[in-house]
């Protein structure tokens, strides 16, 4: 689940924990928000590398991806870049 920018994760609990009844779910702070460190250049690919780096020290390979207001655009980029 990726939070609105600017926000953080704790903005979206309760969205996550409607979707955590059948599934695990996962809110990383974006970088720059909560309590995450910031971005020296905060773009879109740097947010979307960042995302990845988050599901690959997960070991997610596969993983729905619910983004919210201005986070759509991140979510949309991660998905064209890793469309598996």
């Amino acid at each position: 689940l990726v939070h609105e920018t600017p926000g953080g994760a704790s903005a979206v609990a309760p969205l996550a924990a409607a979707l955590a009844v059948d599934r695990v779910v996962y809110v990383p702070d974006l970088p720059g928000t909560g309590e995450s460190d910031p971005l020296s250049t905060p773009d879109v690919d740097a947010y979307v590398d960042a995302l990845r780096d988050v599901a690959d020290s997960l070991g997610l390979a596969r993983f729905d991806l619910v983004a919210e207001f201005t986070a759509v655009p991140l979510a949309i980029e991660l998905a064209r870049q890793w469309p598996d």
